[in-house]
């Protein structure tokens, strides 16, 4: 059984990479966080919208929906019964 004292030290070989590597002279900046970088001014956040022509508010997905719903007799299904039960009854 062979003991730490009892080992002979020698030193681990050097790596190749680091005994040529030459860091780049010059200090390379850190960007700002995302939390912190001021992406627009506080007066283009409380300015009225200028309202183009065919703009829409973007609406909830329900909204949308109840929509384009079609009410009443506007539905094709509808129409199509209706003009079948005037075709028997004619």
């Amino acid at each position: 059984m062979n003991l730490l004292s009892d080992m002979t030290h020698e030193v681990a070989p050097q790596d190749p990479f680091k005994q040529t590597f030459v860091a780049k002279s010059g200090f390379k900046e850190v960007p700002n966080k995302v939390n912190y970088e001021m992406h627009c001014s506080d007066a283009a956040l409380l300015k009225k919208p200028d309202v183009n022509f065919g703009y829409q508010h973007q609406v909830t997905w329900s909204q949308q929906t109840n929509e384009m719903r079609c009410q009443g007799d506007a539905r094709t299904f509808d129409k199509i019964v209706a003009n079948s039960q005037a075709r028997e009854t004619a």
